[in-house]
């Protein structure tokens, strides 16, 4: 096999299901799928069990049967993938079946990671769908190089000895958040480790989160994920503008100022009405900072009063 597709999943069995049919249509055959369950309650093991795909399928899942995590939900196949190239996918994505062509046709070209295309297909009906599709990656044009931090799994391919040599996903990092960027941040550190965006590699999906439920993740993040991260790695501190908190400069008082909870609540209510797209997106670029600052605070002063 040239390719091994990693898919985790939980909870999301008709999704999956979609996805293991899109995957069915490829242009190529020369690849094989892992499953990796991670705790799924919905009958999604028997879903697949009952199934009849004609795709060289793999499931996996945890010994305790639990939840933990994407990443550590990937390192199911770390030691099991046997192609040569890897292709993250989230289990609610609909790959084009030349998806694998444009991929191959990158990454042996440029001997580097590529960065596929994710479409939202209800990005003209959820805000957070059209400014996700905008930032990241999406800033950037076919074959440019993009930062680690940029980094992202779904609909991702690279060399399956990469991330064998780096032991995989950090475990520790369970909660939303964190795990690409971390790993990302690894692979940066190799020779090869050059990101390059390639949408030419389309993979088709629906944003079910609201921009509300994605400021609560953030924050959560900011307070679990990104602490540990920045420990473990901390010249990181920069990537979220974290290292600003508590700093003496006048500079960073000042942003830390434009952080706070008044000024946030604040923007979030202006964010709230009919406004040119431009300005929205404006506001939302400040609202993720601000939220992911609210969650590394929160952390940050947990340790002070234990």
């Amino acid at each position: 096999m040239l390719f091994s597709i990693v898919i985790p999943t939980y909870n999301n069995k008709s999704e999956l299901i979609r996805c293991l049919d899109a995957l069915e249509k490829c242009n190529r055959k020369d690849f094989e799928v892992f499953i990796c369950v991670d705790g799924s309650t919905d009958g999604t093991l028997e879903e697949l069990q009952k199934s009849n795909y004609e795709l060289k399928l793999n499931v996996l899942e945890h010994p305790d049967k639990k939840n933990h995590g994407r990443g550590m939900a990937r390192n199911l196949a770390l030691e099991k993938v046997t192609g040569k190239y890897t292709v993250f996918l989230d289990s609610d994505m609909d790959p084009e079946p030349g998806f694998l062509d444009a991929h191959l046709e990158i990454t042996c070209r440029q001997n580097c990671i590529s960065l596929g295309e994710v479409i939202y297909r209800n990005r003209n009906q959820n805000y957070w769908a059209k400014y996700i599709g905008e930032r990241g990656i999406a800033k950037f044009s076919q074959d440019e190089e993009v930062p680690f931090h940029y980094f992202i799994t779904p609909n991702t391919c690279l060399e399956s000895q990469t991330w064998k040599n780096l032991t995989g996903f950090d475990t520790k990092i369970t909660g939303y958040g964190g795990e690409d960027m971390e790993l990302g941040y690894r692979i940066s550190k190799n020779p090869s480790g050059k990101f390059i965006y390639n949408p030419a590699a389309k993979v088709f999906t629906v944003q079910e989160k609201s921009f509300a439920d994605a400021l609560l993740q953030l924050e959560e993040y900011g307070k679990t994920g990104l602490p540990y991260i920045v420990k473990k790695w901390p010249e990181l501190s920069s990537v979220y503008y974290v290292n600003k908190v508590n700093s003496k400069k006048f500079s960073d008082k000042f942003f830390e100022l434009f952080t706070n909870s008044f000024f946030r609540k604040s923007v979030l209510w202006v964010w709230s009405f009919p406004m040119p797209w431009f300005i929205k997106k404006f506001l939302m670029n400040y609202l993720v900072v601000a939220h992911i600052h609210t969650g590394y605070k929160a952390n940050l002063n947990q340790k002070v009063n234990t």
